[in-house]
C-alpha cells in the first residue's frame, strides 16, 4: 500500500490541497504491456495509491473516452474534488471501459474551470497513453489558461509513450510548472503516480523512494471435482478465424436478460455459476457476442470467433522512399446514404485489429495525405502502403543576405494563381519546418511589419530549403517628459513621405518601445502629457536604430 506522512502534531495543519485525476480511457487503453491491458494496469496502480492517499489531499476523477467511440466531446466528472471515499473512488474507477479518442485539451481545459473557483493552489495529475486526437492542441491550451489567469500545475504520466509522443505533451507539465513523468510498465507507472501525489500534497517535497509491487494473492485451490458444481470454473477463448490462433480479448459477462454485468476481464478464466449467459469480447476495433450455457460441470470451455484480421500499415513520403510518421483514420470503404463513410478508428500507431471487411484508410502527414482502399481478411495480416508523395520544405528567413536570422510567420501558397488571383494556401505558422505535397510554392514571411517572398520547388522525400529576405530593422523609441523622465505613452509611425494629398500613410502604432519595420524614412508621433512631440527616423535593413521623443 502507498502512503504519504502527514502533518505531525506540531505542525500547523495547511488547507487540504485540491486535484483532478484525469484519466485516459480511449481505446488504446486495451493495448498490452506483458500480456496484460493497460488499463488493468492503469487500475491496479490507482488502487494502490487511493487505498494509502494523504488525508491532506482532496481528490475528483474525470475520465475520457470511456461512452463513445468518436466522440471528443466524451469527457465527464465523474467524482468531485473533494475528501476521498477510498472504496467508492475505486469502485468507480473499476468500472471504466475505455471505447473512444484522446481529447486531452478538451479535459484539461474543463479540469482548470472547475479547479479555478478555488483560492487555493490547484493541481491537475493527468494519465494518458496517446496524444491529443482531437483536431486540438492542449499546449496552446494551457497558455491560454494561464494568461487567462486560471492558475494550476499539471503532472503529466505518459503512459507507454514513445519519444515524440512525450515530446508532444511534456509542454503542458512544463507551462503550468508541474513535472513530466514517463511510464513504461506496472512498476513505473505506480512510482510516477506516488511522486505526482507527493508533489500535489507538498509541491516543495522530495519524489517518493520507489515503490514495490504487492506480491499477487495466491491462486485459491480448485474444487474438487464432483457430478453437479455450483460454481464452474470457465474458460473463454477468441480466435479471428475458425481454426486460427487464439487472441488475448477483454471479456464482459452479463447473466442473459439482465443488464448487471457479473464478471469481466481481459483474463481467459472465469467462476459461473450453472446458467445462461451472454458474452461479448473485444479486441481493437473487432467484437462478438454469443449467449453460452455453464453446464453443471467443474469445468467448461467456450471459443468466440471474431471473424477479423489485422491491417498493417505504412506511410512513406515516396514511391520506394523513406517511412514517415502518419497519423491513419481508417472507415468502412462504403458510403453512407449521406454520401459519408462511416469512421473505425484511428490513431499513429501503425497495426489496427479490425473485422473482416473493405477499409478506407487516409494517412496524413503534415499537409500532405493519401488515401486507399484495403480489404482485411478473417485470421490474416494485411500489409497496407500509403505513398504521401510529399517532403519538408525547411525555412529561415533574415533582414539581409547572410544576416542575423529572425523569427518570421511564414504563410505557404500554391504558385500557380487562381483566375481571380488568389492563391491556395497549403500551411502558415511560425515553425521552420513543413511537411507538404511535392509541388511548387510561394512562400511569404512577415517579421513585424515588414513581409518578404521568394518560391521554391518541394520534391517528393527530399528536404528543400528556402531563404526569404524581410529586409527590416529594429526602432527603438524612448518617450521623456520635459524633466526627462522616461515615459510610457502610444506611438504613431508614419512613412516621412506624404502622398499626392499631402498626407502620411500610418505604418503602426503601440505602446510598446520597440518597433520592426522596413527600410526607410519614417516619421513618428506620440502625446507626452499635454504635448505631440514628432520627430524623423531612419531605419535600416539588418539594423537597429534609436530615437528618443522629447518633451518640452
Amino acid at each position: 500500500m502507498v502512503s504519504m506522512i502527514s502533518p505531525g502534531p506540531a505542525q500547523e495543519v495547511a488547507a487540504p490541497a485540491r486535484a483532478v485525476l484525469i484519466l485516459d480511457a480511449s481505446g488504446s487503453m486495451w493495448g498490452k504491456i506483458d500480456g496484460r491491458a493497460k488499463i488493468d494496469i492503469a487500475r491496479a496502480a490507482i488502487t494502490q495509491i487511493i487505498e494509502g492517499l494523504d488525508p491532506r489531499l482532496h481528490l475528483g476523477l474525470m475520465v475520457y473516452g470511456h461512452r463513445k467511440r468518436g466522440d471528443c466531446a466524451d469527457i465527464e466528472m465523474l467524482i468531485q474534488p473533494g475528501p476521498v471515499d477510498k472504496a467508492a473512488f475505486i469502485k468507480t474507477m473499476n468500472a471504466i471501459l475505455p471505447k473512444g479518442r484522446t481529447p486531452l485539451t478538451g479535459s484539461l481545459v474543463q479540469a482548470a474551470q472547475i479547479l479555478k473557483n478555488t483560492e487555493q493552489k490547484a493541481t491537475v495529475i493527468l494519465v494518458s497513453d496517446g496524444i491529443e486526437t482531437c483536431d486540438q492542441d492542449p499546449c496552446v491550451a494551457v497558455k491560454e489558461l494561464e494568461s487567462l489567469g486560471i492558475d494550476f500545475t499539471a503532472h503529466v504520466v505518459g503512459f507507454d509513450l514513445g519519444s515524440d509522443e512525450q515530446d508532444a505533451i511534456r509542454c503542458i507539465a512544463e507551462t503550468t510548472g508541474g513535472e513530466f513523468l514517463a511510464a513504461s510498465d506496472s512498476s513505473t507507472l505506480l512510482n510516477a503516480l506516488a511522486t505526482a501525489m507527493v508533489k500535489t500534497a507538498d509541491p516543495e517535497a522530495p519524489a517518493p523512494a520507489p515503490i514495490p509491487l504487492p506480491a499477487p494473492a495466491p491462486e485459491p485451490p480448485p474444487p474438487a471435482p464432483k457430478a453437479e458444481v455450483e460454481i464452474a470454473n470457465v474458460t473463454l477463448l477468441t480466435v479471428l478465424a475458425e481454426g486460427g490462433e487464439a487472441v488475448t480479448s477483454f471479456f464482459t459477462i452479463t447473466a442473459e436478460g439482465k443488464p448487471e454485468i457479473v464478471a469481466r476481464g481481459s483474463g481467459g478464466s472465469y467462476k459461473l455459476a450453472p446458467g445462461k449467459y451472454q458474452v461479448k469480447a473485444t479486441w481493437g476495433s473487432a467484437a462478438v457476442t454469443e449467449n453460452i450455457t455453464v453446464p453443471a460441470e467443474p469445468e467448461s470451455k467456450f471459443t468466440l470467433v471474431y471473424n477479423a484480421g489485422i491491417l498493417r500499415l505504412q506511410a512513406l513520403a515516396s514511391e520506394g522512399g523513406e517511412k514517415v510518421k502518419a497519423f491513419f483514420t481508417i472507415s468502412r470503404a462504403g458510403k453512407d446514404l449521406k454520401g459519408n463513410r462511416p469512421r473505425v478508428t484511428a490513431g499513429s500507431g501503425n497495426e489496427f485489429q479490425l473485422p473482416a471487411g473493405e477499409y478506407h484508410v487516409l494517412a496524413k502527414w503534415g499537409k500532405s495525405q493519401a488515401e486507399d482502399i484495403f480489404e482485411v481478411t478473417p485470421g490474416e495480416v494485411t500489409e497496407g502502403e500509403l505513398i504521401a508523395n510529399a517532403g519538408v520544405l525547411k525555412l529561415t528567413a533574415s533582414p539581409v543576405a547572410g544576416g542575423e536570422q529572425v523569427k518570421a510567420f511564414y504563410t505557404i501558397l500554391d504558385a500557380a494563381a487562381k483566375l481571380d488571383g488568389s492563391r491556395q494556401q497549403i500551411s502558415s505558422g511560425t515553425g521552420s519546418e513543413h511537411q507538404i505535397p511535392a509541388g511548387r510554392y510561394l512562400i511569404r514571411a512577415k517579421w513585424g511589419e515588414v513581409t518578404g517572398e521568394t518560391e521554391a520547388e518541394v520534391q517528393a522525400g527530399e528536404a528543400t530549403k528556402a531563404h526569404v529576405l524581410v529586409p527590416g530593422g529594429v526602432l527603438n523609441v524612448t518617450p521623456k517628459d520635459a524633466a526627462g523622465t522616461v515615459v510610457k505613452t502610444y506611438t504613431t509611425i508614419y512613412s516621412a513621405k506624404t502622398n499626392l494629398e499631402g498626407k502620411r500613410t500610418r505604418i503602426t502604432a503601440g505602446s510598446v518601445t520597440s518597433f520592426i519595420l522596413p527600410a526607410g524614412e519614417y516619421s513618428l508621433e506620440a502625446k507626452i502629457g499635454t504635448q505631440t512631440v514628432s520627430i524623423e527616423a531612419v531605419v535600416k535593413a539588418g539594423e537597429a536604430s534609436s530615437v528618443v521623443l522629447q518633451a518640452k
